[in-house]
């Protein structure tokens, strides 16, 4: 039986995570253990998982100050390199509710893979109500291979649906001086998805295992379908496209060395767009290289000429 360390990462939680911790101590046919960073909750959230690691010998808590959540999942990482009797990983919010299976399905993605290199499983997920009343499938989903345009310009995957290998965890660790450090550094998750892209492999899965719980103190749910004013969405899409670019410039600092030139340059097309953004411009058309949603595309293209992308 695998073994397998879930990472997560709570800030007042309580509402919801009895239910959230219920089902990953309920998993099937994988040996559980589970690590918990409290990002300085002043809930009942602590007094709920003490109450559980008190109960259940495989749950350890680190009581800690707040530095906002992929910082805390990236400190997580940190701790979970002293987890070596683990086969794979996988990160957990705190709010949802996972399917018996999730992790056994992930881990049986991962097994024909090189242990060596690093390799990430991520699935579907059901949206679903604070009440858990099904609201559908994520209606927008990765396909199965994902160009490396998609991979720069989408956030593919979600990361409490990720499980991923050592080599993935050892290469994540490599980053972590320095995305703890830098102000730019958003998510832990598409780091995550970029490490194991760039150098290993990525298995996404069409299927779901995961009730995502939409309510309103998500740190990020699904994207709402609510209207925007033009300018608030032009925004909106700026601030987005500046933050994937900000990804790919902290990447190319910190991987640059790994990567094959081949790939390096192709990467810095991105970091360095401002140079000569006609340039860039008919590079991405030169390449087929879009944004699924057209309306997404169309405002991206002009940010590019218009120089909006910082």
């Amino acid at each position: 039986m695998n073994k397998i360390t879930v990472l997560l990462s709570t800030y007042n939680g309580e509402r919801y995570l009895r239910e959230q911790l219920d089902s990953i101590l309920n998993q099937q046919n994988i040996a559980v253990s589970l690590l918990v960073r409290d990002d300085g909750s002043h809930d009942a959230t602590l007094k709920i998982l003490r109450e559980y690691a008190s109960r259940y010998s495989n749950i350890k808590i680190y009581a800690e100050d707040n530095i906002g959540f992929a910082r805390s999942f990236s400190k997580l990482i940190a701790y979970a390199m002293d987890s070596v009797e683990s086969d794979y990983f996988a990160f957990c919010d705190q709010d949802d509710v996972w399917l018996p299976e999730k992790l056994f399905a992930g881990t049986q993605h991962l097994t024909a893979f090189p242990e060596n290199r690093p390799a990430l499983y991520c699935s579907n997920l059901t949206l679903v109500t604070q009440n858990l009343e099904p609201i559908g499938i994520m209606p927008v989903f990765a396909r199965e291979n994902p160009t490396r345009a998609e991979v720069i310009l989408e956030h593919i995957g979600t990361g409490c649906t990720m499980v991923f290998n050592q080599a993935a965890l050892r290469k994540y660790q490599q980053s972590l001086n320095e995305i703890m450090q830098n102000p730019d550094f958003r998510l832990h998750d598409r780091w995550m998805f970029l490490i194991c892209f760039w150098f290993g492999k990525i298995f996404i899965d069409s299927k779901s295992y995961i009730l995502y719980r939409q309510h309103g103190n998500n740190a990020i749910g699904a994207n709402s379908k609510q209207l925007q004013l033009p300018w608030r969405y032009w925004n909106k899409m700026r601030k987005i496209y500046s933050a994937l670019f900000h990804d790919v410039k902290l990447f190319c600092c910190i991987y640059g060395n790994d990567l094959s030139p081949k790939d390096f340059i192709w990467l810095m097309q991105f970091v360095n767009y401002r140079k000569n953004r006609l340039k860039f411009f008919l590079f991405l058309l030169r390449n087929h290289i879009k944004i699924q949603a057209p309306i997404c595309d169309l405002i991206f293209k002009l940010q590019v000429l218009l120089g909006k992308i910082s």
